[in-house]
């Protein structure tokens, strides 16, 4: 009865330290929400959003751009130009990390966004309307 009861005891803990591994691994390939200053970074570099989105949702990719394209309006030093081409390259990066959802990504982004604020969306097609969220 005892050899029973200590496998069954080495059974448990092993199964507890298999699940403790297993969500440490996991918690390294969660999604990461960036902070301000890490937005204030992809504004700067968009190449650098592949990291934050790769393991994001729709949801939290949306979100993502929006911060972004906010932060990177907020730049006063930078050129409408040098603006839209960033965000052209955000789009990018979504285009390459989610090929399957980045349609959806990049249009609920422009209907999210406040044309009025981000006139530099704008850029010979018709803006999206505006949702007011």
């Amino acid at each position: 009865m005892k050899v029973f009861s200590r496998r069954m005891i080495a059974l448990a803990t092993s199964c507890i330290l298999l699940g403790a591994a297993i969500a440490i691994a996991k918690s390294d390939t969660a999604f990461r929400r960036p902070t301000d200053e890490q937005i204030e970074t992809i504004a700067k570099d968009p190449s650098l959003l592949r990291d934050y989105i790769e393991n994001a949702t729709v949801d939290q990719s949306v979100q993502i751009l929006i911060r972004i394209i906010a932060r990177l309006d907020s730049f006063q030093d930078i050129s409408v130009e040098v603006k839209r081409t960033r965000i052209a390259e955000l789009f990018e990066v979504v285009r390459q990390v989610h090929p399957d959802t980045a349609g959806a990504i990049i249009a609920r982004v422009l209907k999210k966004v406040n044309p009025r604020l981000l006139p530099i969306i704008r850029t010979g097609t018709p803006a999206p309307p505006y949702s007011g969220q």
